[in-house]
């Protein structure tokens, strides 16, 4: 969590007026009674708004919109109709998080519930005592607090606005507590010569009590509370101690000392649990001293800060001081002013503007001709920044003449300074932060017509753009990869119809609906001349694509023409969005050819040989091997594509490539038909070009195989279905099964609760093609029914099942053997009806990878692409249950009729029906 400026001040005023204060309010008079302020109104979250969906409403609205989701207690984001966005980043938190939203920051004190006194909303947890023997003041953050403790018990306090006074915590002394955003004042007020003469003045002790820190002296003179680890939380510079002889009175008493008065710097003591301050003692009793007189300790931490120097007190530090920003020369002394201003969040932005805005609020006069006053980039400041110890003054960004605060003449005015330059390093070196510091431009020369006054919280406001990301798939078409060098892919040249392209995904994560365009750069390899030139004016539209508008990645692509055979190409590839380029792609190379392979391929299979007429083999359904050989003399075939039957059918989804260094490549196929088959092969080289004229290789297949398992489920008593497929399997019945009216003749009944049948071991493998039917009537569809599936250990090889969750038919294979595992579906078209019979049809098709469910006998249109590796489920088949996560479950509901299982693949190729009428013999079991 981030950590904010903590300040705590002690303060001694001396007054010689008796029961009386400074005129014009160096110590505000005490309050009439103390007020009961409510807390600080909250503003509720609404849902965070993204910077796309920011940017979306802005431009739809024409306006800015915050972008809720960045807001922090001192930034705040906005979309811009234009597409960029703007940073508001103030130097002190302007709101706290409260009850789920955001309050702004108030520090009107009140008491709480608990008897302290509490700000309504600031950052950190501080309390003041109410009154008693409680801590006198204590605030903290992330655990971890300081604690300031008075010698004896305290009055309770008189509230207003912001401070708390306490009357006579020792004679004639009042003591005054001032809350602010970064953290409180205190001020002992002393009221009279006598009551400066107090004893208990000499050394002003305070207890201490910590939370998660410790309190050590540093080495110019003040004080730090730091982590187990060394880490600073809190820091006081040395205490000092002033008078009131400046000719002014200050507004509040945590400003600090007017130009005039006498200072000095106090000696602080720190052990175990305590602090002593040791004020001057000519200055607290002096017969030159003018009263009141301050004694000054500060507390202050955080990320952003800001300090002054003073050229009066070269030696002292005002890090994170009450007192307001100032610049220029005033009552014999030089003032300075800086600010670290958190700049990270726009870093590797591109930066449009950065202004750097601060309310001037005081000056000398009202003058027609005012002095100017000078922004600088400065180096960075920190608890040791002094007048002798300044940072660097790198460059000066800007002058604004300006006598706004001295009167109604010249009223109060926000002034600001171009930044742009300083934010753009700071984007681009990705700084943490960066320091801007405030003077006069002549502070050298005594005049104190340069003296200016600010508020204490400036706002560094950015205006910026994300450059779109880095284009992905960058590729041609047809797709090679991005090689550069002796591995470059070869690319034809494609036709008129079908060209090469440069293809590119863009994306700007900043754009709602604005351009965004893909702009590309080609080069031709002059073999000749050994180098690269240029040939990027000669593609369409110079390599820029149009803008396309959207939220949304999208592929951009130029036509490539004219290229010539033989030679070789490198592109690359940037997003540019109208303001903003991305980062360009890698360049990729790839030679042209566009000779075609002109050797007829060689193709081979024992399991089908060629012209066998007399010889039929395998069967419908039953995948056999194919080789595939690159004909005689043929050296640039890298690939194969084929067909099987309807020559068509050949493309890039049938194509296999030729491994490096090897002969030929197997292709597992698996005929659709009986009787003559046969197989177009074509060669494909390197480049992608495909021979003109195919191999065409013929072979004879037998009719599909019967059933490895037919259950016809038509038995009318008995605890057992037989099985009538090649090898019998029976299945025996368990649970809830009874015997009922088929589709036919008989059917199985069973419960939905523990009605199943089961083999005693599996029926087919399940890691090669295979293919399951069956008569269904579902009675219920409050939840999954399983029809017929075959187990595993954990899970099962396939289930064929109604799924109350998709409400339809389903074919699935589960990935793997495990708990959990993925699974792939083949989904059924529509919902299905209760008490009708359907049937249905799963296929397993293992050379195409693919799951097919039939519905009585017509193909739905959701497959199931397998992509896992196939297994082997060796448990037994399951009539009616599934096996998931090693229990047996989803049990069916209703009734069957006519379970098979085939080792083969079933085929819908309509020579497979001895009955062209039927369909063909997936459609033909349906009727």
């Amino acid at each position: 969590m981030r950590r904010f400026p903590h300040v705590f001040v002690l303060a001694v005023a001396v007054s010689l007026a008796t029961g009386s204060l400074v005129t014009g309010g160096a110590v505000r008079p005490a309050a009439a009674a103390a007020p009961t302020a409510p807390p600080a109104a909250t503003t509720a979250d609404p849902p965070a708004m993204t910077g796309g969906e920011a940017l979306s409403r802005a431009r739809s609205e024409g306006r800015r919109v915050e972008v809720s989701a960045a807001r922090t207690e001192n930034r705040q984001v906005f979309a811009n109709p234009d597409g960029s966005f703007t940073s508001e980043t103030s130097a002190l938190p302007e709101r706290v998080r409260r009850d789920g939203g955001w309050a702004e920051v108030d520090t009107t004190l009140a008491f709480a519930a608990d008897g302290t006194v509490r700000p309504a909303a600031t950052p950190l947890d501080l309390a003041f005592s109410g009154g008693g023997p409680a801590p006198l003041a204590s605030i903290g953050q992330d655990g971890r607090s300081v604690a300031i403790t008075w010698p004896g018990p305290l009055p309770k306090p008189v509230l207003e606005g912001d401070t708390a006074t306490y009357g006579s915590v020792l004679p004639g002394v009042d003591l005054k507590l001032t809350a602010s955003v970064l953290g409180f004042s205190e001020v002992l007020v002393v009221k009279n010569r006598k009551a400066a003469a107090d004893p208990a003045l000499a050394k002003i002790a305070f207890g201490t009590r910590v939370k998660g820190l410790s309190v050590r002296g540093t080495a110019s003179g003040g004080l730090s509370a730091v982590t187990d680890a060394g880490t600073e939380v809190f820091h006081s510079p040395a205490p000092r101690m002033w008078d009131s002889s400046g000719a002014t009175p200050l507004p509040t008493l945590a400003q600090g000392p007017e130009r005039q008065s006498r200072q000095a710097v106090m000696g602080v003591d720190v052990s175990a649990g305590r602090i002593a301050l040791t004020p001057d003692p000519g200055l607290l009793t002096g017969p030159g001293t003018t009263y009141p007189v301050y004694i000054d300790p500060q507390w202050s931490g955080g990320k952003q800060h800001w300090t002054y120097v003073d050229k009066s007190y070269p030696s002292e530090s005002y890090w994170d001081s009450g007192h307001s920003p100032e610049v220029g020369y005033y009552g014999g002394g030089v003032k300075r002013s800086f600010f670290r201003m958190d700049s990270d969040n726009v870093n590797g932005k591109h930066i449009l503007k950065g202004t750097f805005r601060i309310t001037q609020n005081k000056s000398w006069g009202c003058t027609s001709d005012p002095q100017v006053v000078q922004l600088w980039l400065t180096g960075s400041i920190s608890t040791s920044t002094t007048w002798s110890h300044q940072p660097s003054w790198k460059d000066h960004l800007g002058s604004v003449a300006s006598d706004a605060g001295y009167s109604s003449s010249c009223p109060d005015k926000g002034i600001e300074f171009d930044v742009t330059a300083s934010i753009v390093a700071a984007a681009k070196g990705g700084w943490p932060n960066t320091t801007f510091g405030l003077r006069d431009y002549d502070d050298d020369a005594g005049s104190v017509w340069g003296w200016k006054g600010f508020s204490g919280s400036p706002k560094l406001v950015v205006d910026y753009n994300t450059p779109p990301a880095v284009p992905t798939g960058v590729s041609t078409y047809p797709a090679t990869p991005c090689v550069t060098g002796a591995g470059r892919p070869y690319l034809n040249g494609g036709d008129p119809q079908h060209p090469i392209k440069l293809i590119a995904r863009i994306y700007d994560p900043d754009k709602a609906n604005d351009g965004v365009r893909a702009e590309f750069q080609m080069n031709h390899y002059d073999t000749a001349a050994g180098t690269w030139e240029a040939i990027t004016s000669t593609l369409p539209g110079g390599g820029k694509t149009a803008y396309a508008y959207t939220t949304k990645a999208t592929d951009h692509a130029v036509s490539l023409t004219g290229l010539a055979d033989g030679e070789t190409y490198s592109y690359k590839v940037r997003a540019y969005d109208g303001t903003d380029g991305s980062a360009w792609s890698p360049w990729c190379e790839f030679t042209l050819d566009n000779v075609r392979p002109e050797q007829l391929p060689k193709v081979g299979s024992a399991d089908y040989p060629s012209g066998t007429t007399d010889d039929w083999r395998g069967g419908v359904g039953l995948a056999g091997t194919f080789t595939f050989a690159p004909g005689d003399g043929e050296t640039d075939v890298s690939g194969f594509r084929y067909a099987l039957d309807d020559a068509g059918t050949g493309t890039p989804a049938t194509q296999v490539s030729l491994p490096a260094g090897q002969a030929s490549v197997p292709v597992s196929i698996a005929p659709r038909h009986d009787w003559v088959n046969t197989l177009w092969v074509w060669p494909v080289d390197k480049a992608g070009n495909v021979g003109t004229t195919p191999a065409a290789y013929t072979f004879y297949v037998k009719a599909g195989a019967d059933p490895a398992g037919r259950w016809t489920l038509d038995e009318t008593s008995g605890a057992t279905a037989a099985d009538s497929g090649t090898t019998p399997h029976a299945a025996a019945l368990g649970g809830g099964t009874g015997w009922t009216a088929g589709r036919a003749q008989g059917a199985l009944h069973l419960d939905g609760a523990t009605g199943y049948g089961a083999t005693s071991g599996p029926v087919v493998r399940t890691d090669r093609g295979f293919s399951v039917s069956a008569w269904a009537r579902l009675t219920s569809n409050a939840k999954n029914a399983t029809v017929v599936s075959q187990s595993g250990v954990h899970a099962s090889g396939f289930s064929l099942y109604y799924s109350s969750s998709y409400k339809r038919w389903i074919f699935n294979r589960h990935d793997t053997d495990t708990d959990d595992p993925a699974i792939t579906r083949a989904v059924g078209d529509a919902e299905p009806q209760l008490g009708v019979w359907t049937h249905l049809t799963g296929v397993y098709d293992a050379p195409a990878r693919q799951l097919r469910l039939y519905v009585n006998g017509t193909r739905q249109s959701t497959s199931g692409a397998f992509t896992a590796m196939p297994w082997n489920a060796g448990g037994p088949l399951q009539i009616g249950r599934v096996t998931w996560n090693g229990d047996l479950t989803e049990y069916f509901a209703g009734d069957l009729d006519e379970v098979r299982v085939w080792d083969r693949i079933l085929s819908d190729d309509p020579r497979t029906a001895a009955d062209l009428d039927l369909g063909d013999e997936i459609a033909a079991m349906a009727t």
